[in-house]
């Protein structure tokens, strides 16, 4: 039909399908967010008797557990099968979509991943059911990543126009890009409705919408949003595809026409006029007062609550209505939209209003879900509530539901009872693996035999090592034969050698001695925690372990130094291990003699000998051989053996093999000789020669023996010059390039001569987003009450990052500071607050502080106090930790442990530093 038409007609001649889906059957498609309620949202658009006005019978909109193959389908073949050629047809989808062989599916509700050709709607599927469609014109509008696919797969009714007026396939982003959804709905969709609303005027006629109109606002305003986000989305470009003869009209809204206003005046005298304008003017501002007055004491009178995607809010006011300094944000509480009971207005984004005589916490729990409601009275303090709300919602909900199921379970879990025993074994059985591990920390906290026979029942196969991983950082001491038996079973699991260091935390933890084996060690730097282990609880004292290893290192190397049937090549992988272990002990005396002596000639010096163990392994392989063993040798015969030093020897040219020598002398006359007194070599540019003589300089060692020599100077030279307390010369270059320890080294090391210059030139970025070392750098700098001043006045400025300011306050500010920070209605500030909180000495005092200021003080209190227990513990364990065995200790720690916070990542390396590198504490 070309022509025209009546524009309250248009609406009668057009039928919709809409269809949306936010959640799936499968857990192997993600939730998204805006899918189903947007989808809601332009069905309502489109029926609008004051906008579109299509009649209800004309609009079918399906979405969730509705949009399943069964049911999508017919409603597509009836849309089909019913439309007339006097009609269009117009047919939405949005939610995933995926490319398959030989075309494209839309993702269903009940869509399997792994049978996506007889559960998905495919192309094919698309191409039987219009290629017969008589409608005048079909629309079909896709929202899904690589929409535009669907074209290039379904070619058949997307490019028959013939007798018809248009066939256009409109897609929300090209074939190899996705659509996206922000916090605020669908980039593409939120801008589709605000046409359908006539929200946004896009065409020189009132009222009507033509596709050509529609497709340029969609790409200007998509493109506009994407440009907005300053790199945080990647491109996306709606795009159609199909035919028409000429622009069609798509949507008319009925209510968007032009009336005539007949307007008659009549003249009066001047001071008739004058005196009615000073009443009318009168009457206007006495209606104003009132009405402001009205506006105020609406705005004063009520609260609404706002869900977003990961929070609700609390605001003092009224939605819609602003001024007068409303709306005023009360608080925002981790209640996510999943937490919502579907039917409440929140779920479809919009506002629950309430009197300001109403509780916040009744109007918030109405709108609930089971889980939302059980996660409330864990806030509020009443753990018996939520554990009888979680336990009664997971039997209403049963398996029809499982992610809100398994929700519920782990509530329940989290505050079961002794009384529950029983029931959280069988949760320790589900194929859920959130549900088995919220059971056995529950099972650990009630009764630990139990929940280490729970552990043990599931087995050892390699498809349950994260659980078992987890569950490693349940155990706390004392230890007993139940979770020491368990503990060895780990540790012998043949799936799980590379495992093993989570074996050590867990008994460094629990104070349990376990049968560790270094040959299980799935990597040598294993070897040196397993040392420390038996050092401090294997029952061995650290100075006797390490002389049984000297002595096994001394022999060794006299074996392979004498080269008889082939000793280098089988021992030599036994002196790797030894000297592994001995870099982590105490230093003993050194393995070989430290000079030549005259009354045994036949025993070589330490470097004789070093050089005669290199002319073996020269004949029986090629130079570059045991290149990382012979360098870890070095590094051992260095740190046990008086006035040794090593000396790495790059090649001439760049990239060639260097050379390892041991020289005798003073370390420090070496190393000042080399930096200082090569003035023409910048200390930045440091490639001619290198050192290395305690420890500590594994990881850098391993880097060399890869090849790695630029990376290797790179990472220990201001160091090892800050600790022989080298003057900073010139260090600039440091500040702005290289690793972020690099950066740290430098700084620490011009504190070292230049305290407060280096403060300042730390606090000079501030406000750089890659000095992300900022706040662990400062906690290195504030040695003192002035130190803490300059660190605090700098705050006071502008400070772009206020995740970083919170940290920084969290870290030096005052204990009132801190505490208005945590009642901070934002909940990310009051979440980095809490992140950094355990650094302090005065978080008890500081928790004592902010509590009152709590809208759920009780919750609170009771993290607070599991976090001082936590952190007590940790510290505890760190101070009883030798200092030759608080290096290995701390990054086990810091490397395996992923329930430390930022705090405590800072204390730990701040502590280790300070026992191991003498840096200064605060006074």
């Amino acid at each position: 039909m070309r022509g025209s038409v009546q524009a309250t007609a248009f609406g009668d001649l057009t039928r919709v399908v809409l269809v949306g889906v936010s959640h799936f059957e499968d857990e192997a498609f993600w939730e998204l967010k805006a899918c189903a309620p947007e989808t809601e949202r332009l069905g309502a658009a489109l029926k609008d008797p004051a906008g579109c006005r299509i009649p209800d019978r004309n609009v079918d909109v399906v979405v969730d557990d509705r949009a399943t193959v069964d049911q999508v389908i017919p409603l597509l073949q009836a849309a089909s099968s019913a439309a007339t050629p006097d009609q269009i047809l117009i047919v939405y989808f949005a939610g995933h979509g995926e490319k398959i062989e030989g075309g494209f599916a839309l993702i269903l509700h009940d869509t399997r991943q792994a049978d996506l050709a007889r559960t998905a709607l495919t192309s094919a599927q698309l191409d039987r059911i219009f290629s017969g469609c008589k409608a005048r014109g079909l629309l079909m509008v896709l929202d899904c990543c690589g929409g535009a696919a669907l074209a290039e797969n379904a070619p058949a009714f997307m490019q028959q126009v013939g007798q018809h007026d248009f066939r256009i396939l409109l897609s929300a982003s090209r074939a190899d890009q996705s659509s996206w959804e922000t916090s605020r709905g669908s980039v593409f969709t939120k801008h589709l409705i605000d046409v359908v609303e006539g929200t946004a005027q896009i065409s020189a006629t009132p009222g009507q919408v033509y596709f050509n109109d529609l497709l340029r606002h969609l790409r200007n305003s998509v493109g506009e949003e994407i440009a907005n986000a300053g790199g945080a989305l990647p491109p996306q470009e709606p795009v159609f595809n199909g035919g028409y003869v000429d622009d069609p009209l798509i949507f008319v809204h009925t209510g968007e026409t032009l009336k005539q206003i007949r307007v008659k005046v009549q003249r009066y005298s001047q001071s008739y006029v004058r005196a009615r304008i000073r009443f009318t003017v009168l009457i206007i501002a006495s209606l104003l007062l009132i009405g402001l007055a009205g506006f105020w004491l609406v705005l004063d009178q009520h609260y609404y609550l706002q869900a977003g995607d990961r929070s609700t809010a609390v605001y003092h006011g009224y939605p819609g209505l602003s001024g007068l300094g409303y709306p005023k944000l009360l608080w925002t509480a981790e209640v996510q939209r999943n937490f919502i009971k579907p039917d409440s207005p929140l779920a479809n984004g919009e506002a629950v209003v309430a009197r300001r005589t109403q509780p916040v916490f009744a109007t918030l729990f109405n709108e609930l879900s089971p889980a939302g409601q059980s996660l409330v009275w864990v806030w509020a303090g009443r753990k018996e509530d939520a554990r009888r709300r979680a336990k009664a919602g997971m039997d209403a909900v049963g398996a029809g539901r499982p992610n809100e199921w398994a929700e519920l379970a782990q509530l329940f879990a989290a505050n079961a009872t002794a009384a529950d025993l029983t029931q959280l074994a069988e949760l320790s059985r589900h194929q859920n693996v959130s549900v088995v591990q919220a059971a056995l920390q529950a099972l650990a906290r009630l009764d630990r035999t139990e929940s280490i026979k729970a552990l043990s029942r599931r087995g050892f196969e390699m498809n349950q090592v994260g659980i078992h991983l987890e569950a490693l950082k349940l155990w706390d001491r004392p230890c007993d034969d139940a979770l020491r038996n368990y503990l060895n079973k780990f540790e012998r699991a043949p799936s799980y050698s590379q495992f093993v260091r989570a074996t050590l935390v867990t008994a460094f933890e629990a104070h349990c001695v376990v049968d560790l084996d270094p040959l299980l060690a799935a990597d040598l730097a294993y070897l040196g925690a397993v040392a420390t282990y038996w050092a401090t609880q294997g029952g061995e004292t650290p100075a006797a372990l390490a002389r049984n290893i000297q002595g096994e290192i001394g022999a060794t190397i006299t074996r392979i130094a004498a080269d008889e049937a082939g000793a280098a090549q089988k021992d030599f992988p036994i002196l790797e291990r030894l000297v592994e272990m001995g870099l982590a002990l105490p230093k003993a005396d050194c393995p070989v003699a430290a000079v030549d002596s005259p009354a045994a000639p036949g025993r070589p010096s330490v470097v004789g000998r070093f050089g005669q163990l290199t002319a073996v392994l020269d004949r029986v392989s090629s130079p570059t051989a045991f290149r990382h063993e012979r360098t870890r040798l070095a590094a051992y015969l260095a740190a046990t053996c008086k006035g040794v030093t090593v000396f790495l020897i790059p090649a001439e040219q760049l990239g060639a093999q260097w050379s390892i020598a041991l020289v005798q002398g003073t370390e420090r006359q070496i190393v000042t000789q080399f930096a200082l007194d090569a003035g023409n070599i910048p200390i930045d540019a440091v490639q001619l020669a290198e050192y290395i003589t305690a420890p500590d300089q594994a990881a850098p060692l391993q880097q060399l023996a890869a090849g790695n020599l630029d990376g290797y100077w790179k990472s220990r030279i201001v160091r090892k010059l800050r600790l022989l307390k080298v003057p900073a010369a010139p260090i600039e270059p440091f500040f702005s390039r290289g690793e972020l320890e690099l950066q740290v080294e430098a700084y620490l090391w011009q504190a070292a001569s230049d305290h407060d210059g280096a403060l300042r030139a730390a606090l000079a970025r501030l406000n750089d987003p890659a000095a992300e070392f900022l706040p662990g750098l400062l906690t290195l700098l504030d040695t003192d009450a002035n130190s803490r001043a300059v660190i605090m006045r700098a705050l006071t400025g502008a400070v772009s990052d206020e995740a970083r300011r919170t940290a920084l306050i969290t870290l030096f500010g005052t204990k009132a500071q801190v505490a208005e920070r945590l009642a901070s209605p934002q909940s990310d500030i009051r979440a980095t607050a809490v992140d950094y909180l355990d650094f302090r000495d005065d978080l008890v005092d500081v928790a004592a502080l902010a509590q009152p200021a709590l809208v759920m003080p009780t919750f609170f209190s009771a993290n607070f106090t599991s976090m001082a227990s936590h952190r007590d513990r940790i510290r505890a364990d760190l101070a009883s930790t030798p200092d030759w065995a608080v290096g290995v200790r701390s990054k086990l720690m810091l490397d395996l442990r992923n329930d430390l916070s930022s705090g405590m990542r800072l204390w730990i390396d701040r502590e280790t530093r300070r026992r191991t590198e003498g840096l200064p504490g605060r006074q």
